[in-house]
């Protein structure tokens, strides 16, 4: 295979790196670190725990969503890491990611056909826990009733 990009992340520029016992680039150590923290965190909880946990956390956000009125964008395969819910009618994306942010949380938007359209809520990692979910949803409900009432 052919990958005509040889940016950042790619694997191009490493083509005889060895040869000229330079990289390309200098790597990004923290990331590594971090990605060995990860791992050496999910082999001490356990795979089946730390699904179990992704799992509830998911079924909180989306139980929580379905009472604030959030349509879901895709129903029939529910991610263990991140729902994504389309913003509500009269509710202006940037105005609501704003006030988000002003509150302490982000969420993610989307890109092209969905952008301003569809909005991503990550439940993952160590924010994988009812509980962040639940604090998350309540900062949510609260900026969208103000936003609600502010029309």
């Amino acid at each position: 295979l052919r990958f005509p990009y040889v940016g950042y992340d790619a694997f191009g520029p490493f083509k005889g790196a060895k040869r000229g016992k330079l990289l390309p680039y200098t790597h990004n150590w923290h990331a590594i670190a971090a990605t060995r923290r990860a791992v050496d965190d999910l082999i001490r909880e356990g795979l089946p725990k730390v699904y179990a946990r992704h799992v509830e956390a998911r079924d909180a956000c989306l139980a929580r969503a379905a009472k604030m009125g959030l349509q879901r964008y895709h129903k029939d395969c529910p991610s263990p890491t991140v729902s994504a819910f389309w913003v509500p009618d009269g509710v202006d994306w940037k105005q609501l990611d704003g006030a988000l942010r002003e509150e302490g949380m982000a969420v993610g938007g989307c890109y092209c056909h969905l952008s301003e359209k569809v909005f991503r809520i990550g439940h993952m990692g160590n924010q994988a826990s009812v509980e962040a979910v639940h604090a998350a949803m309540d900062v949510l409900e609260r900026v969208l009733e103000t936003s609600r009432n502010q029309q």
